[in-house]
């Protein structure tokens, strides 16, 4: 499907057709988590809207072939979380497509009213893919507002061990946030480049623990090993954690 708009810019005189060119696209897909006050609970957002805001400028190209226009304003894509909480967007993308911070490009829920608080999350898209027809993963986590501050994010990188070492992409990672004798996992999915990015709670208690583990899991057919326990630096940065292939039994 294609859309073009014919648009008069005021002082210009002229009118410049753009086209959105709706045969292109890039999937950005993931769970959306509701974390109550400090992440004591969580609930899966089912029916929560996601929206994304994407700048006219990285969407279009000018009838002339040039990329981008002058064109302002933003282009609103929205989509619901299903029953799992999980939601799709399907974004078109162009040559001049930017994910950096300060693009204009942002993904982010609707503010949700629990408990007489306000929910809200915002999804890091740096690492979004604009690759035509690629799928990147990214979860979202939805905290009160006024706790929005209380959000540590871990990340790092999953590689599988072999002659050649490889990324490890579609393997799921858990964090474990543990205070005094609680405690609460968090998973997310490595993406194409094996990486993975979480926000958790932060707890402001001496004794918690955040623990990084690659569970024992099956990928494409084949069987994996869980990895040792990791913990992050007091950045986030997570080093490398290395999987292995469970040997076939004879």
């Amino acid at each position: 499907m294609m859309a073009i708009a014919a648009i008069s810019f005021t002082g210009c005189n002229k009118q410049t057709e753009l086209e959105i060119n709706y045969g292109k696209t890039a999937r950005l897909q993931g769970q959306v988590t509701i974390f109550e006050e400090t992440g004591a609970s969580s609930q899966v957002a089912s029916g929560i809207k996601v929206y994304a805001e994407v700048p006219y400028s990285l969407l279009t190209t000018a009838a002339n072939g040039a990329q981008g226009s002058t064109l302002e304003g933003d282009k609103i894509f929205e989509t619901t979380t299903d029953e799992k909480g999980v939601y799709i967007l399907d974004i078109p993308v162009t040559d001049n497509f930017d994910t950096q911070q300060g693009s204009g490009f942002k993904v982010y829920t609707e503010r949700k009213e629990m408990n007489e608080k306000f929910y809200y999350g915002e999804a890091d898209i740096t690492d979004f893919s604009t690759s035509v027809n690629s799928t990147t993963i990214n979860n979202i986590s939805m905290f009160a507002t006024d706790a929005a501050e209380a959000v540590f994010v871990v990340k790092g990188k999953v590689e599988i061990s072999g002659v050649d070492i490889l990324p490890a992409v579609g393997f799921n990672v858990e964090v474990k946030v543990t205070v005094n004798n609680g405690s609460r996992t968090f998973t997310t999915t490595t993406n194409a480049q094996g990486e993975y990015e979480i926000s958790v709670p932060t707890v402001d208690n001496p004794t918690s623990e955040i623990t990084v583990t690659v569970p024992a899991q099956t990928v494409n057919g084949k069987d994996y090993n869980a990895s040792p326990e990791n913990h992050p630096e007091d950045n986030g940065e997570v080093n490398p954690i290395t999987v292995t292939e469970t040997p076939a039994t004879v």
